[in-house]
C-alpha cells in the first residue's frame, strides 16, 4: 500500500494501472489467449503483442512510483510535474491498448467513454472525431463491431491522448516559467532587504511628515529592517489574492499544481510592488504621511495591487488548465445534479 503522502495523481495511475492489467487479462482470455502468470503464452500473436505493450506501460508506472518513494522531498517538489506527465502518459497508452483487447460486447460499453475523451481533446473539425461521432453518436443501435470500427475507435482514442499530451506539455512549461519567475522575484526582494540590513538604514521607505520630521515604518527614525517589514506586509497582502486563486481550484484535479505556482508568483510580486509603490508615493507631492500606520496601509494596498498584473497570468493558467483537463473536471455541476465524473 502506498503511503498517504503520495500525490493523488501517482496513487490514481498505479491503481488504474492494476485495474487495466486485470481487465486486459480477462479480455484477452475471452479472445483466445492463455496465460502463465501475467505473461500471455498462447493465442493470436497481435493480441499477445498488445497485451505485452499494456503490461510494459503499467510496469513503467510502478517503477516510477518506486523511484518516487525513495527520493527526498526537495527532489519530489522539483520533479513533480515531470513525473506526473510520465505517469499519466503511460496510463493513457495502457488504456489505448486495452481498447484493442476488449471483446466486441465489452467494447460497445466503452464507446460512450471514448466519445467523451475524444470530444474533450480533439478539435471539432478532426476527421477521426467526426467519423466516430457519425458512427456511434446517432440513434441507430450498433449491433456488431467490425475490424474497421475497432480501428477507428482505437485511432481516435490515441489521437485524443496525443492531443492531451501536447496540452499537458504546455501546462508543464507554463508551470516551470511561473516557478522560475517567482524565485527570481523573491531573490530580488531578498537582495533589497539584505542590502538595507548590511549597508545600514536608509530613507528608502521613510517620508517627510509635512516638512517637519521623518516618518518610517518602524518609527520616527530610519531602521535597517524597514525594507524587510514593507516586503513582509506586501507579501502578506498578496497572500489574500493567492488564497482566492487556490480556492477556485478546489473542484479541479490538477496534477501539475499550477495553482500553487500562481499563488507563489502573487506573493513574490507583492513584496516588490509594496516597496516600489512606496517609492512612487515619493513623486506625489500632495500625499502626506503622518505616522507609521499610513506607510503600512499603503504597503498593504500596493502588495495586493499585484493582482493588476497577475490577473493576466491567472487567465492564461485557467485557459491552459481547461485545455489539458477533461471538461467534466473544469465545470461545476448544476444545482441538483450529480457531480461530474472526470477521467484520470
Amino acid at each position: 500500500m502506498m503511503p498517504m503522502e503520495e500525490p493523488r495523481w501517482l496513487v490514481t495511475t498505479v491503481v488504474r494501472g492494476e485495474w487495466t492489467i486485470a481487465t486486459a487479462k480477462a479480455a484477452a482470455t475471452k479472445r483466445g489467449c492463455r496465460f502463465e502468470g501475467d505473461k500471455a503464452v498462447k493465442g493470436p500473436a497481435h493480441l499477445r503483442h498488445i497485451y505485452e505493450g499494456l503490461v510494459q506501460n503499467v510496469a513503467a508506472i510502478k517503477k516510477l512510483a518506486a523511484e518516487w518513494e525513495n527520493k527526498g522531498h526537495l527532489w519530489r517538489a522539483r520533479r513533480s510535474t515531470e513525473y506526473a506527465d510520465v505517469a499519466i502518459s503511460n496510463l493513457h497508452a495502457a488504456d489505448a491498448h486495452l481498447i484493442q483487447l476488449l471483446p466486441s460486447r465489452l467494447l460497445k460499453g466503452e464507446i460512450p467513454r471514448v466519445l467523451s475523451i475524444v470530444r474533450d481533446y480533439l478539435p471539432p473539425d478532426d476527421e477521426r472525431r467526426r467519423r466516430l461521432k457519425e458512427k456511434f453518436s446517432g440513434r441507430t443501435k450498433v449491433r456488431c463491431l467490425t475490424g474497421t470500427d475497432r480501428t477507428q475507435i482505437s485511432s481516435a482514442l490515441r489521437g485524443a491522448y496525443v492531443a492531451n499530451g501536447y496540452e499537458r506539455g504546455r501546462v508543464r512549461t507554463f508551470y516551470s516559467i511561473l516557478l522560475r519567475t517567482s524565485l527570481t522575484l523573491l531573490a530580488i526582494a531578498l537582495v533589497l532587504a539584505v542590502l538595507n540590513i548590511v549597508v545600514g538604514p536608509t530613507m528608502l521607505t521613510c517620508f517627510d511628515a509635512a516638512g517637519t520630521r521623518p516618518v518610517c515604518p518602524l518609527g520616527a527614525d530610519e531602521n535597517r529592517y524597514d525594507v524587510l517589514l514593507i516586503e513582509f506586509v506586501g507579501g502578506s497582502a498578496a497572500m489574500i489574492g493567492a488564497v482566492q486563486t487556490i480556492s477556485r481550484m478546489q473542484r479541479i484535479e490538477d496534477p501539475y499544481a499550477l495553482h500553487v505556482a500562481q499563488a507563489l508568483i502573487k506573493v513574490s510580486l507583492g513584496t516588490l510592488t509594496a516597496v516600489f509603490g512606496l517609492l512612487l508615493i515619493y513623486t506625489l507631492p500632495r500625499v502626506i504621511i503622518t505616522d507609521s500606520w499610513n506607510i503600512l496601509a499603503a504597503a498593504t494596498v500596493f502588495g495586493y495591487g499585484q493582482e493588476l498584473f497577475t490577473h493576466f497570468v491567472d487567465k492564461k493558467a485557467d485557459a491552459l488548465r481547461r485545455a489539458a483537463l477533461p471538461r467534466a473536471a473544469t465545470q461545476l455541476p448544476s444545482e441538483g445534479s450529480d457531480p461530474p465524473r472526470g477521467q484520470t
